[in-house]
């Protein structure tokens, strides 16, 4: 629970995520973060205070001006959606994760030289310059960050496996991502929130594998002496997961999954359509289904799906 979640904090220990939604009128906005929603099981709460301490700053990182802070005093960035940041974690009274020193975090893009197929092996990917659409600063500010790129670009940056999930990378994919300085000294580069923006693969190529673990909840029907039904059950349905350049393909479905359940996860997550089959009612096989999930956003929202461990969806998205 999130009692037990808060007693594995660190001091000082940092998060990674993107603003999911902020409310402009009330100054609030909640944080999507793969680790965080691993440990409570929600997004991470950002407060009307953190929001306005939030505005102040530039981005941080090693890609960000040393002098950004002073030269950033003339003007705030406003708060958008999307936008990447290095936060840290407290509990509010009412026992939710909130989000506390947060910072945004400088949006990069760069070339994988190094793919990492291998379990547990990093890849490396070498920085040129910033990501489209990234925000930047104008003014003297703006001057600073400009010279600090133009010192990156070229560098290498390790992409841990945990930082790519299970998604595969291939040499010449190009990746947006945000960086920070690593466990093995300040010259140590890794990549945090990685997402694919280029790859030649499509069609049926293999983008990677998974095993989706799917919350389910139903309500037993009364039994005979027409007591009323017990409470909700959750149940939990395993699938394995095979994701090409199109579509992800799922195996193992129980009988009684069918395509609404599958698409209110998949219609948040990018999936178009969803196409289920099972096997003939006289087999004994339970859980020998297959669903086949279109996206028609091709590879980049597949690959979306895939860098993420833990989504949190409610119907509201």
């Amino acid at each position: 629970g999130s009692d037990q979640a808060q007693d594995n904090l660190a001091d000082g220990e940092c998060f990674y995520g993107v603003i999911k939604s902020y409310n402009e009128r009330r100054g609030f906005g909640f944080v999507a973060c793969e680790e965080t929603a691993r440990r409570f099981g929600r997004d991470v709460y950002l407060s009307k205070e953190e929001a306005v301490e939030l505005a102040q700053f530039p981005a941080v990182g090693p890609a960000a001006a040393a002098d950004a802070k002073k030269a950033h005093s003339e003007a705030t960035l406003p708060i958008r959606e999307g936008d990447f940041l290095q936060f840290q974690v407290q509990r509010s009274t009412e026992g939710y994760p909130q989000a506390v020193h947060a910072r945004r975090m400088r949006r990069l893009r760069g070339e994988v030289v190094r793919p990492g197929l291998d379990s547990g092996a990093d890849s490396m990917v070498v920085v040129r310059g910033d990501a489209p659409g990234a925000s930047g600063v104008g003014g003297a500010a703006g001057d600073a960050e400009a010279l600090s790129l133009s010192s990156f670009v070229g560098q290498e940056v390790r992409i841990r496996p945990a930082d790519r999930g299970q998604l595969r990378l291939e040499a010449g994919d190009e990746v947006a991502f945000c960086c920070d300085t690593g466990e093995d000294g300040p010259q140590a580069l890794e990549a945090r929130l990685v997402e694919l923006l280029r790859t030649q693969r499509r069609g049926a190529a293999l983008l990677g594998c998974f095993v989706l673990e799917l919350p389910r909840t139903s309500l037993p029907s009364p039994d005979e002496a027409g007591a009323p039904a017990a409470e909700a059950q959750l149940r939990v349905a395993r699938l394995d997961g095979h994701a090409l350049a199109d579509r992800v393909v799922l195996a193992g479905l129980p009988r009684d999954l069918e395509e609404p359940e599958l698409m209110r996860l998949f219609s948040k997550l990018g999936g178009s359509n969803v196409h289920v089959a099972h096997p003939l009612e006289d087999t004994e096989d339970l859980a020998g289904g297959f669903a086949s999930v279109a996206f028609n956003g091709g590879p980049l929202d597949v690959a979306r799906f895939l860098v993420r461990a833990a989504h949190t969806i409610n119907e509201q998205g």
